[in-house]
C-alpha cells in the first residue's frame, strides 16, 4: 500500500513532466493562432473534482486499472505542469539560447546543455507538487481501484469507517503528514515554489522550425486531455432512450430504486453554499498571509493541506468536533471549515508571488503620506493584486464545489454535496444513475472551463491594459 502511494505518484509525475515540457514550449514560448485557448483548456482537468475525473476515466478505460490509475494523474496535472514550466520559460532571456546557438549548439543541445538548467526551479516546483497531488488522490483510487488498488487515502478510508480501526487509520494520516511536511521543507529551502496558475506573458511568433513540436503537442493535448473530456461528454448526451437530453432531465429525481436521499439539484445548493463559506474563509486567511512578511514556518504549516488527504482531514474533524466544547460536526459549518482550510494554501500559493513583486518603495511613500495599513491595501495593492485574487477566487470556487474526500465523511443526509452524490450514483448499478452521474460531471467540466477561461481571458485583457 504504502509502496504503491509512492511509486504511481512518482510514475504520474515523471511522465506528466515529459509530455509538459513540449507542450510548454509549444504553447509559452512560441505563440500560433489558438495557443492561448488550447493553453486554458488543458489547465481544465487540474481544477476539475476528482470525482468527475474518477468517473469519466473509468467510464473509458476498463481493465487495466493501473494504468488507468495513471492516465488519471497525468490528465490532471499535465496541463499544470504544462502552465508552470511555460511561464518559467516565457522569463528566460532569448540571447542565452541563441548564444548556445551560434557557438554551433543545435535545439536538443541548447535545451539539454543550457535551457534545462534554467528552468530548473520550475521542474522542482512541478514534480513536488504534483508528487503530493498524487499521493493524495483518494477520489481516483477509490473509484478507479473498484477496491483492488490502496493508497494511503483509501486505507484511512477503510481503516476509519469499514474495519472501525481509528488507531490504524491515525497512524496513516501519521505517515502521510510526515511526508508532506518533508516535501514542504524541502521545497522552501529549495525557494521553489510557484503558483503556476498565473497567465503568461508576451511569447515568441512560431516559425516553420517550431511546427514539429507543435504538432507533436496537439497530438499530446488531443489524447491526454481532449479525449477524456470529449468521452465524458458523449456520454452525459447517450441515454437508453437515446441521444438527447434525456439524462439531464433525470437529475431532479432519486435515480434508480431512489439511490438518493435528495436530489441533484438540492445536492448542487448544498455545495454552493459550502462553497461560498469556504472561498470567503480562506480568501480572507490567504490574503491575509500573502499580504504581509510572514515566518517561513508560519507559511509553511498553511501550506500543509496541499499534500494532507482530504480524508484525513476529514476523519480529523469527524473525531474532534462529534462531540465536546465545539460539536461542528451536527452543523453543515463543518463541512464549510474543513473544506476553507484545504483552500487556503492555494490562495497563499497564487497571491504570494504577486504580492512579494510589489515595490517596498510604493509602501513608504504611502506611509509617508498618511495612509494606514487597510488604506494602502484597499487602494494600492488590491488594484495591482486584482488579478491573483480573481484567480485564486474563481479556483477556489470549483475547487469548494468538487471537494470529495473531507465532505464524504462531514457531509450526510440532507447536507449531502454534488460529489458524493455522484459517488452514490456510479456506485450503484443501472444504466439510469449512470447516466445521471455522466450528466452532472458533464455540468461540472462545463463549469469548470467557463471560470478557466474567464480567469484567462481577463488575465490576457489585463496584460494589453
Amino acid at each position: 500500500m504504502l509502496w504503491f502511494t509512492f511509486w504511481q505518484a512518482a510514475a504520474s509525475t515523471l511522465i506528466s513532466l515529459l509530455l509538459a515540457t513540449p507542450t510548454a514550449y509549444a504553447l509559452y514560448r512560441s505563440h500560433f493562432l489558438g495557443s492561448k485557448v488550447i493553453a486554458s483548456l488543458i489547465v481544465v482537468p487540474f481544477i476539475l473534482p476528482t470525482i468527475v475525473v474518477a468517473i469519466g476515466i473509468k467510464s473509458m478505460m476498463t481493465g487495466a486499472l493501473t494504468f488507468s490509475l495513471l492516465f488519471a494523474n497525468v490528465f490532471m496535472n499535465y496541463g499544470f505542469a504544462s502552465r508552470i514550466i511555460g511561464t518559467a520559460w516565457i522569463g528566460l532571456d532569448p540571447d542565452i539560447e541563441e548564444a548556445a546557438r551560434l557557438d554551433g549548439a543545435g535545439k536538443l543541445r541548447t535545451f539539454f546543455s543550457v535551457t534545462i538548467f534554467a528552468l530548473s526551479n520550475a521542474y522542482k516546483s512541478a514534480a513536488l507538487l504534483i508528487f503530493l497531488y498524487c499521493t493524495a488522490n483518494f477520489g481516483l483510487v477509490l473509484i478507479i481501484g473498484g477496491g483492488r488498488l490502496h493508497s494511503l487515502e483509501t486505507e484511512i478510508y477503510s481503516s476509519a469507517t469499514q474495519i472501525l480501526n481509528l488507531p490504524k487509520a491515525a497512524s496513516y494520516v501519521i505517515l502521510q503528514s510526515l511526508l508532506t511536511l518533508t516535501v514542504l521543507i524541502f521545497m522552501s529551502q529549495k525557494n521553489s515554489f510557484a503558483s503556476g496558475l498565473a497567465n503568461s506573458r508576451s511569447r515568441l511568433r512560431s516559425t516553420r522550425r517550431e511546427l514539429p513540436v507543435t504538432l507533436f503537442s496537439l497530438v499530446i493535448a488531443g489524447f491526454v486531455v481532449l479525449w477524456p473530456i470529449a468521452d465524458i461528454l458523449n456520454h452525459a448526451f447517450h441515454s437508453p432512450s437515446g441521444i438527447g437530453l434525456g439524462n439531464f432531465l433525470h437529475l431532479d429525481s432519486f435515480g434508480a430504486r431512489n439511490t438518493l436521499s435528495i436530489s441533484i439539484g438540492e445536492a448542487t445548493l448544498n455545495s454552493l453554499r459550502n462553497a461560498a463559506i469556504s472561498t470567503c474563509i480562506a480568501m480572507g486567511i490567504g490574503l491575509y498571509l500573502a499580504s504581509a512578511k510572514r515566518s517561513l514556518l508560519l507559511l509553511t504549516l498553511y501550506r500543509i493541506p496541499v499534500g494532507i488527504s482530504t480524508v484525513a482531514l476529514g476523519l480529523g474533524y469527524l473525531v474532534t468536533f462529534t462531540y465536546g466544547v465545539f460539536p461542528f460536526r451536527q452543523s453543515w459549518l463543518v463541512t464549510s471549515i474543513a473544506q476553507s482550510i484545504l483552500l487556503i494554501p492555494l490562495v497563499v500559493q497564487i497571491v504570494t508571488p504577486s504580492q512579494r513583486a510589489i515595490s517596498e518603495d510604493i509602501g513608504n511613500l504611502a506611509t509617508t503620506d498618511g495612509a494606514d495599513r487597510f488604506q494602502y491595501w484597499w487602494y494600492i495593492e488590491r488594484p495591482l493584486l486584482m488579478r491573483p485574487i480573481l484567480v485564486s477566487l474563481g479556483y477556489a470556487v470549483v475547487i469548494s464545489i468538487g471537494e470529495f474526500g473531507a465532505a464524504n465523511f462531514l457531509a450526510y443526509g440532507d447536507q449531502a454535496t454534488l460529489p458524493t452524490l455522484l459517488y452514490r450514483l456510479i456506485s450503484r448499478p443501472g444504466a439510469l444513475n449512470f447516466g445521471m452521474a455522466m450528466a452532472a460531471s458533464a455540468l461540472l467540466v462545463v463549469l469548470t472551463a467557463m471560470i478557466t477561461f474567464a480567469v484567462d481571458f481577463y488575465s490576457l485583457k489585463r496584460d494589453r491594459l
